[in-house]
């Protein structure tokens, strides 16, 4: 949800270097009491979503009083594994900047303010984050949203990892996102970048690219 997306970022600007949250951002009403008969659906949407904001961050987690994974649509839980081998590809590049994190108290999920304060543009966005200076994450927030508008910083060239299409930075572009599919950019000057082309070219992020 947008008010744990500003938590998270917050949370770094004020010295937490490490931050996720618990999925899928609800709870129920009373302890032990499941949605109503016919809401699977929607409620397998937001934990879908959940898990493609949460594999960029340093861990997925999920308890209390929310229905379970294999409790969701089948199409849920295949979404689930593809973006979970992704987390634990990422995972060496996790570890590198959970060491920076521990020497210079830099956060691995980052406002995008941290990697770009000369870009006017970037200080009140608080829908979209980095990992690290590489990866730009822009997580789908509501119900029923297939499109969204994301502002790419300037001073260098983006990849849209879910079209390949290169981008000048500076400016905002329009992004298809299916159910299954978070807009992912990545810095093309980052250090990072060339380690990552085997993650992003890789199968299970091709079936990402691909998920109708």
């Amino acid at each position: 949800s947008a008010p744990v997306m500003t938590a998270l970022m917050t949370s770094g600007l004020g010295g937490v270097p490490f931050m996720t949250y618990d999925m899928a951002g609800y709870s129920y009403a009373k302890p032990g009491v499941y949605f109503e008969e016919g809401t699977l659906e929607t409620e397998s949407q937001i934990y879908t979503r959940a898990i493609e904001y949460t594999a960029f961050t340093p861990c997925i987690q999920t308890h209390g009083d929310v229905r379970h994974l294999y409790d969701m649509t089948e199409e849920a839980q295949k979404i689930a594994s593809l973006y979970t081998d992704v987390h634990m590809q990422l995972l060496p590049l996790m570890q590198k900047l959970s060491k920076e994190a521990c020497q210079t108290g830099m956060p691995v999920v980052r406002h995008l303010v941290l990697n770009y304060a000369d870009d006017a543009n970037v200080y009140p966005i608080e829908d979209e984050f980095m990992l690290g200076d590489a990866l730009l994450v822009a997580p789908i927030l509501e119900a029923q949203t297939f499109q969204k508008e994301v502002y790419l910083p300037a001073g260098n060239t983006w990849t849209n990892l879910l079209t390949g299409e290169i981008v000048e930075g500076g400016k905002s572009v329009s992004v298809a996102a299916n159910l299954g599919q978070v807009p992912v950019f990545m810095n093309n000057a980052s250090a990072d970048a060339a380690e990552l082309a085997s993650v992003f070219g890789g199968i299970n992020w091709n079936a990402i690219k691909n998920w109708k």
